[in-house]
Protein backbone atom coordinates (compact mmCIF):
# COMPACT_ATOMS: atom_id res chain seq x y z
CA UNK A 1 0.00 0.00 0.00
CA UNK A 2 1.25 3.43 -0.89
CA UNK A 3 -0.04 6.73 0.44
CA UNK A 4 0.86 9.89 -1.43
CA UNK A 5 -0.19 13.39 -0.46
CA UNK A 6 -1.59 15.71 -3.10
CA UNK A 7 -2.16 19.15 -1.58
CA UNK A 8 -3.60 17.72 1.61
CA UNK A 9 -5.57 14.86 0.06
CA UNK A 10 -4.12 11.44 0.93
CA UNK A 11 -4.23 8.91 -1.90
CA UNK A 12 -4.40 5.28 -0.80
CA UNK A 13 -3.09 2.96 -3.49
CA UNK A 14 -3.07 -0.84 -3.43
CA UNK A 15 -0.48 -2.46 -5.69
CA UNK A 16 0.45 -6.07 -6.24
CA UNK A 17 4.01 -7.34 -5.86
CA UNK A 18 4.73 -6.44 -9.50
CA UNK A 19 3.54 -2.87 -9.05
CA UNK A 20 0.23 -3.30 -10.89
CA UNK A 21 -2.66 -1.17 -9.68
CA UNK A 22 -5.43 -2.96 -7.74
CA UNK A 23 -7.27 -0.14 -5.95
CA UNK A 24 -7.21 3.62 -5.34
CA UNK A 25 -8.99 5.83 -2.83
CA UNK A 26 -8.58 9.58 -2.44
CA UNK A 27 -9.77 10.96 0.88
CA UNK A 28 -10.16 14.44 2.28
CA UNK A 29 -7.30 15.90 4.28
CA UNK A 30 -8.88 15.39 7.70
CA UNK A 31 -9.71 11.69 7.13
CA UNK A 32 -7.80 9.01 9.03
CA UNK A 33 -5.07 7.43 6.91
CA UNK A 34 -5.51 4.05 8.60
CA UNK A 35 -9.26 4.09 7.99
CA UNK A 36 -8.67 5.02 4.34
CA UNK A 37 -6.28 2.10 3.98
CA UNK A 38 -8.83 -0.35 5.39
CA UNK A 39 -11.55 1.05 3.11
CA UNK A 40 -9.47 0.70 -0.05
CA UNK A 41 -8.54 -2.86 0.94
CA UNK A 42 -12.22 -3.67 1.56
CA UNK A 43 -13.16 -2.33 -1.88
CA UNK A 44 -10.45 -4.43 -3.55
CA UNK A 45 -10.95 -7.58 -1.45
CA UNK A 46 -12.35 -9.58 -4.39
CA UNK A 47 -9.05 -9.09 -6.25
CA UNK A 48 -7.03 -10.00 -3.14
CA UNK A 49 -8.02 -13.67 -2.77
CA UNK A 50 -4.39 -14.82 -2.65
CA UNK A 51 -3.19 -12.00 -0.40
CA UNK A 52 -0.72 -13.11 2.26
CA UNK A 53 1.28 -10.01 3.25
CA UNK A 54 0.42 -6.31 3.40
CA UNK A 55 3.55 -4.14 3.48
CA UNK A 56 2.99 -0.72 4.98
CA UNK A 57 5.13 2.17 6.17
CA UNK A 58 5.57 3.18 9.80
CA UNK A 59 2.43 5.31 9.84
CA UNK A 60 0.32 2.15 9.72
CA UNK A 61 1.94 0.28 12.60
CA UNK A 62 -0.19 -0.94 15.46
CA UNK A 63 -2.25 -3.92 16.53
CA UNK A 64 -5.61 -2.23 15.81
CA UNK A 65 -4.71 -1.60 12.17
CA UNK A 66 -3.42 -5.17 11.74
CA UNK A 67 -6.62 -6.52 13.30
CA UNK A 68 -8.78 -4.41 10.94
CA UNK A 69 -6.83 -5.68 7.92
CA UNK A 70 -7.35 -9.27 9.08
CA UNK A 71 -11.09 -8.66 9.46
CA UNK A 72 -11.32 -7.28 5.93
CA UNK A 73 -8.88 -9.56 4.09
CA UNK A 74 -8.93 -12.74 6.18
CA UNK A 75 -6.99 -14.25 9.05
CA UNK A 76 -4.22 -15.56 6.76
CA UNK A 77 -3.03 -12.01 6.01
CA UNK A 78 -0.20 -10.49 8.01
CA UNK A 79 0.82 -6.83 8.14
CA UNK A 80 4.54 -6.06 7.92
CA UNK A 81 5.83 -2.57 8.66
CA UNK A 82 8.74 -1.58 6.42
CA UNK A 83 11.16 0.66 8.28
CA UNK A 84 13.18 3.19 6.36
CA UNK A 85 16.85 3.23 7.30
CA UNK A 86 18.06 6.27 5.36
CA UNK A 87 16.41 9.57 4.45
CA UNK A 88 17.43 9.30 0.79
CA UNK A 89 15.49 7.31 -1.79
CA UNK A 90 16.07 3.60 -1.67
CA UNK A 91 14.18 0.68 -3.11
CA UNK A 92 12.55 -1.29 -0.31
CA UNK A 93 11.71 -5.01 -0.43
Amino acid sequence: MVVKRLKGAPRHIVLDSQGLLIGVLVTEANASERLGAVVVLAEAVEKLSKLQVVWVDQGYSGANFARAVKQVCGEQVRVEVIERISKTFERLP
